[in-house]
């Protein structure tokens, strides 16, 4: 996280942004009502079930390759290699969903002229971290 901030604050130097447009994007990381000692940072991640195999709908690469689903120390599964974006805004998480729509596998059925055919799983994490 402080990684992250460190890298912001450089990019905004190097833009010659004044520090009170700095100073609200770190403001905006604050967690109002909460504990004004934390920042947040918010990542997103796409996948799809389709035929018993789980694909990254936001890998960069044109074709879907097929991922493997893993179990972590806490017994949560996840899917191995699946790309996580952070998003600073609604907007950009609704981008990359869109995006992630795009390349879901749809086709014809009697009933639904553009199924599905799949699952899908769109994931929000909400990562808090002290502020310094």
């Amino acid at each position: 996280m402080e990684a992250h901030i460190a890298r912001r604050q450089a990019e905004m130097e190097r833009l010659q942004i004044s520090s009170e447009i700095e100073q609200r994007y770190m403001e905006r990381r604050v967690v109002p009502g909460y504990n004004d000692n934390y920042v947040c940072s918010v990542f997103v991640s796409y996948v799809e079930i389709y035929n018993n195999y789980c694909y990254d709908l936001l890998e960069t690469k044109n074709i879907l390759t097929k991922r493997d689903t893993r179990i972590d120390i806490n017994n949560m599964v996840y899917v191995d290699g699946a790309r996580e974006v952070e998003v600073e805004n609604s907007d950009e998480a609704l981008e990359l969903f869109c995006k992630g729509e795009e390349r879901r596998r749809t086709s014809d059925t009697i009933l639904n002229k553009e199924s599905s055919r799949s699952h899908s799983v769109f994931t929000i994490r909400l990562v808090m971290a002290p502020f310094d």
